[in-house]
């Protein structure tokens, strides 16, 4: 009886987080397009096209990878919490943490398609809008900044969700399937743009400053 009780009051806390979660996601989202749409609205609409001229065969196989795994990602924790109970739930102040990353990773994501108007969904070269090379702002620190933006706003999130187990799994899953993700774009990116590789050399961490 005390079980069942606990369970429902757990329950209904857990109900709490994620409708917080949700809002707070959705927010971040629209407020982050309003942004853009008032600073770079080309950024906004590129983001928005799924087709491109030139196009390599392993930009779907890894789309479809990476999309998988992020669902993977937001499942596993829940699973945990509700189904599973492999594992402990974090503490209140690392709760605290991942909520925050929530907006930390998509004012980054949106800081991003600011400084880069190029960053559509697809792996494509966009000759008609004279595509060059950005590498200011956030590309500054990293080579893939909105990725960057992206894998803080998913660990936020199953940090803020999940347990202790589901946030380490889901985070060797993320990060696997964005190395993936990376090497599709920048094998293509050597090809299309000449001054790619030096680039690279100028900004040696895909992902993570200093550390990847």
């Amino acid at each position: 009886m005390i079980y069942t009780i606990m369970s429902q009051i757990e329950n209904q806390h857990y109900v709490r987080d994620v409708l917080l979660w949700l809002a707070l996601v959705y927010t971040s989202i629209v407020a982050g397009c309003f942004y853009l749409y008032r600073t770079n609205p080309t950024a906004l609409f590129t983001r928005l096209k799924f087709k491109g001229a030139i196009h390599p065969p392993s930009d779907t196989s890894s789309t479809i990878i990476l999309l998988v795994t992020i669902m993977f990602c937001l499942l596993i924790g829940p699973l945990d919490r509700m189904i599973f109970q492999c594992s402990a739930s974090p503490g209140a102040m690392l709760k605290l943490l991942g909520l925050l990353m929530i907006p930390i990773g998509s004012t980054l994501n949106f800081r991003t398609l600011v400084e880069n108007q190029f960053a559509a969904p697809t792996v494509h070269f966009q000759e008609g809008a004279g595509h060059t090379l950005i590498s200011t702002g956030p590309y500054k620190l990293v080579r893939h900044p909105m990725y960057l933006g992206s894998l803080v706003l998913i660990l936020g999130s199953m940090i803020w969700l999940g347990s202790y187990l589901s946030i380490f799994a889901g985070a060797l899953c993320a990060l696997a399937a964005y190395s993936y993700r990376i090497k599709v774009e920048e094998n293509f990116l050597r090809n299309v743009l000449p001054n790619y590789s030096v680039y690279v050399k100028s900004v040696s961490r895909k992902l993570i400053p200093g550390i990847f």
